[in-house]
């Protein structure tokens, strides 16, 4: 086996490595938003006592903020495992093409104004090969640290993702205890209206009437006809302020 293309390979085995771990969040954060909604809904549908707490409402408290303290343990880790909060993982890769043509230029002069000293078995390419053999090995080193330190905190963001599935489960018990309990507890008023012209004459009679109109004037043959009456005076208007 070549040592050269073992190593080789093993450098781009962890590079693929690292765009694995980072394409594995995509699956926890999903679930994470998802959690966040239920939080929201059922802390928000829930219904409290105005009283002291009973031992269903304790028991929904206690399991909601362990679930929420486990979903920041998560958020956490996840933003450790992707970027390392802020800092972010640096990793090492091979210089550009024209910098490695440029290195074996220089090796070829270095040969030939060392020959003598360095014998004729030593040539550019095996130095490069050394050099570069080298170079992966001190890269190597950094990249498997940082892909080891990205999958330990993957999988303790798994880990706590998985306990606050859990205990979100545990808290949908009481949730639906809760929510029964006072759906029941609501009453339902039915109207049936069951003789509308009873309805609309009971309205028309709370309305108010207005005064009725005057009687008919009476005209008999022979008699003198009853004078009309005096109109009723104005009453005072009240003096504007």
């Amino acid at each position: 086996m070549n040592r050269l293309n073992f190593i080789i390979e093993w450098y781009h085995k962890e590079n693929e490595r690292r765009l694995s771990l980072n394409d594995s969040l995509n699956i926890p954060i999903g679930i994470l938003t998802g959690l966040f909604a239920l939080f929201f809904f059922i802390a928000k549908e829930f219904t409290f006592s105005k009283e002291s707490y009973s031992i269903t409402e304790i028991i929904f408290i206690i399991c909601l903020s362990i679930s929420l303290i486990l979903w920041i343990s998560v958020v956490y880790n996840l933003f450790m495992s992707y970027n390392k909060l802020f800092k972010g993982y640096e990793y090492k890769g091979l210089p550009y093409p024209t910098e490695l043509s440029e290195q074996h230029k220089k090796l070829v002069l270095f040969v030939e104004e060392n020959k003598n000293e360095l014998g004729y078995e030593t040539t550019a390419d095996s130095i490069y090969e050394e050099q570069l053999e080298q170079m992966i090995n001190e890269y190597l080193n950094r990249n498997i640290n940082n892909n080891d330190t990205k999958s330990q905190y993957l999988h303790d963001a798994k880990k706590y993702l998985l306990s606050c599935i859990i205990f979100t489960l545990i808290c949908s018990v009481p949730f639906s205890i809760n929510y029964i309990k006072n759906k029941n507890n609501e009453k339902i008023y039915k109207i049936n209206i069951e003789n509308v012209t009873d309805l609309k004459t009971s309205i028309m009679a709370k309305k108010p009437t207005p005064p009725p109109p005057p009687p008919p004037r009476l005209i008999k043959e022979g008699h003198q006809p009853t004078p009309p009456p005096r109109p009723t005076p104005p009453k005072p208007s009240s003096p504007k302020k």
